[in-house]
């Protein structure tokens, strides 16, 4: 075999699935465990090059990875820039990074990866971790956007609540636990997001550094801050006239059951009067 031809074969391109699971299979070893914003793992197995995948239709549950040597960039580029490309999932542009011996190429679900055949698994594990934290970011903003319409509906409880509102205790209960629990999601993923992994080499962390910018990780964080605080500040009122209005009927029933016994004890004594009058 001529040295061309092994340097082609040992440099093929690898594909690789990282799944995010909820529960680990015996004997499965995860790539990345994560505690925040609650326990995933990310376990890595090895796909078939030919065809190229389609790109995953959840990114949070599964996304890809396409490893390919610089020996072979000029061959395979326009193929990977392709698959990146015509996927329907995602409409917004590849985000790119340079790397000290290759490039990067990313979006939420895909990634391409051209770099030394060594440093493979520090990119996997920067990869991996970056996909999930930021489908993460990405469900917290899709949650929040399709709930508007029930913070809008619920906003006159924030000022006025009657009777007829009573029945919408359940819907108030329902967002303001989703309120709590995204509130908690957020205050989890943001520290994540912000610091790197320790022992991270430097390449890597210029790699994470730019995905982070250039997807705006941090802007997106402090836009959702801003979003939960009007769900908070919405729900937070709202349960509170509803428990005013529910301790108001509570006591205006008992004061009326009240006058309703000191009426018939009046009765009662009246009538009381009435017959001894007459049976004397």
């Amino acid at each position: 075999m001529s040295e061309p031809e092994s340097l082609a074969q040992v440099a093929r391109p690898t594909l690789r699935s990282l799944r995010f699971v909820s529960q680990l299979d015996p004997g499965v070893t995860p790539l990345v465990e994560f505690r925040d914003p609650y326990p995933r793992w990310a376990v890595v197995s090895t796909v078939a090059v030919d065809p190229l995948p389609a790109a995953p239709q959840r990114p949070g549950d599964e996304s890809l990875v396409l490893f390919i040597s610089p020996a072979l960039e000029t061959e395979w580029a326009a193929r990977a820039h392709a698959w990146l490309q015509g996927t329907p999932v995602h409409a917004a542009p590849a985000v790119r990074a340079t790397l000290d011996e290759g490039w990067l190429l990313w979006r939420p679900g895909q990634a391409v990866v051209v770099c030394p055949e060594d440093q493979l698994d520090a990119y996997l594990n920067l990869l991996a971790r970056f996909f999930f934290y930021e489908s993460e970011v990405q469900r917290l903003e899709e949650e929040l956007a399709a709930d508007w319409h029930h913070a809008e509906a619920d906003l006159s409880l924030a000022h006025e609540v009657t009777a007829k509102d009573l029945g919408r205790q359940a819907q108030l209960g329902r967002m303001t636990e989703r309120t709590l629990s995204r509130r908690m999601r957020h205050v989890r993923l943001e520290p994540r997001l912000d610091q790197l992994p320790a022992g991270l080499p430097p390449a890597q962390r210029r790699a994470a550094r730019a995905l982070r910018r250039q997807t705006r990780i941090a802007s997106r964080l402090e836009f959702l801050d801003g979003q939960l605080e009007t769900y908070e500040y919405i729900y937070e009122l709202a349960n509170q006239r509803m428990g005013e209005y529910t301790l108001f009927r509570r006591e205006y029933l008992v004061e009326w059951l009240i006058v309703i016994v000191l009426a018939l004890e009046v009765v009662f004594v009246i009538a009381d009067m009435f017959l001894n009058y007459y049976m004397q």
